[in-house]
């Protein structure tokens, strides 16, 4: 577009000493509505390529966000481990309380 009109306004300089004619008035806004319409769909296109990355991210997050990991037997088993370690503090705590108290030492029992 800028070589065609580069061009165009070479052939329209020859005549240099003329005032601005209508054609060549005509021809400049042309010229400019078409780089600003070639900008703005350059602008558009990255907008959109920015938007659809965005939607992309975006999708792939609710994908990894709703995915489930199938376990078989996964709370069972941590359920049995949890009541095997209450048990064996529950034994514990029996152990110790059934344990007959230590004996005084011989030294401690003639202070008193």
């Amino acid at each position: 577009m800028e070589k065609q009109a580069s061009i165009i306004k070479q052939l329209l300089r020859q005549h240099i000493y003329s005032p601005p004619s209508p054609s060549k008035v005509a021809l400049n806004k042309l010229i400019k509505g078409c780089e600003i319409a070639m900008n703005s769909a350059v602008l558009l296109a990255k907008d959109n390529q920015d938007l659809c990355a965005v939607y992309e991210k975006q999708l792939q997050k609710g994908i990894r966000s709703k995915k489930q990991i199938a376990i078989k037997e996964g709370l069972s088993i941590l359920f049995r481990r949890g009541q095997d370690l209450l048990q064996s503090e529950n034994q514990a705590d029996e152990v110790a309380s059934t344990a007959p108290a230590e004996p005084a030492p011989e030294a401690e029992k003639h202070s008193i």
